[in-house]
């Protein structure tokens, strides 16, 4: 048995917002490997849930699944590495954080399978690390959401709840300029029998029609739930940027099990398996109650 690799450090930020940079895709893209920038990431942070880190220039990456998720406190991972590895083998990854004082002390145990690999992942454990502490640090706040943002999920919020009304699936998006100016908003339109017709696929054809691709680029789309897999695509065939969600494709599949509802017939892949790279920071906590309800009246009235 080898002995593990210990490394930590010291991060920036309580552990709820270095939790979130752990179990956002959209964060990964940021700290973990943001020297390659063809790096796409997928994180489904839940027991048996999938993580993988593909940067397609190197011909590198890793993969695993998620063994334990004990929000804000502890993660387990098994580990393998992708590309020139033949039969690579079996490892494990348990991260700790650990609150001292507005900060966070980040230990990475990494159970090695050979000890001549340690020295390796000491090195890349320690740059890694240092990546997600000058994230967190750094002016902005590392895929924090801000009050800005949280006045444009509650804008998609209120437009979920006239969906609603409507008769309609409570989903609402908001587009919003480079300059903060509110561009384009929609609600999902599907109770005419027209499954396409969900807000995120409005805002990118729209986008498509009216903005430049720098102006597209520039955007933000904010909405009440995560893409699902078309409007990611759409999102990222037409290159805008920044995506803000208030629920995650996670949440709402426990929802409508909870609520005795039918799944959707596309898998709830996450934005970033579709659009590898985008920035995709979300859920927000505290809007989730209120988007749950909006569920609960909907399918009830059904």
């Amino acid at each position: 048995m080898n002995d593990p690799l210990v490394v930590s450090v010291q991060v920036p930020a309580p552990p709820e917002r270095v939790w979130r940079a752990w179990t956002s895709a959209g964060a990964w893209s940021r700290w973990w490997w943001p020297h390659c920038l063809d790096t796409g990431y997928v994180v489904d942070a839940r027991p048996g849930g999938f993580y993988r880190a593909w940067s397609a220039g190197p011909g590198v990456g890793v993969h695993g699944t998620f063994t334990e998720v004990e929000e804000p406190r502890r993660l387990g991972m098994t580990w393998f590495w992708e590309g020139e590895v033949v039969d690579p083998p079996r490892e494990h990854v348990v991260v700790e954080l650990a609150p001292e004082g507005a900060s966070t002390l980040v230990t990475v145990t990494h159970e090695v399978a050979t000890q001549e690999a340690a020295d390796d992942y000491r090195e890349g454990w320690t740059f890694v690390l240092g990546n997600l502490a000058a994230y967190l640090g750094g002016d902005g706040g590392g895929g924090e959401v801000t009050e800005e943002d949280l006045v444009h999920l509650r804008r998609c919020v209120a437009l979920a709840a006239q969906a609603v009304e409507a008769g309609d699936e409570p989903f609402g998006s908001v587009l919003v300029g480079g300059g903060g100016e509110v561009l384009h908003e929609d609600h999902n339109h599907v109770a005419g029998g027209d499954r396409t017709q969900h807000p995120e696929l409005a805002i990118a054809r729209w986008a498509a029609e009216h903005l430049s691709p720098d102006e597209r680029a520039a955007a933000t789309v904010y909405t009440s739930g995560e893409h699902c897999p078309m409007c990611a695509a759409a999102h990222g065939w037409v290159g805008l940027g920044r995506i803000v969600y208030a629920t995650s494709s996670a949440q709402l599949g426990d929802w409508l099990r909870e609520l005795g509802a039918p799944a959707g017939p596309v898998a709830p892949l996450p934005i970033t398996a579709v659009v590898p790279g985008v920035v995709a920071d979300g859920p927000v906590p505290e809007l989730a109650d209120e988007v749950r309800a909006l569920h609960a009246r909907l399918h009830r009235k059904g």
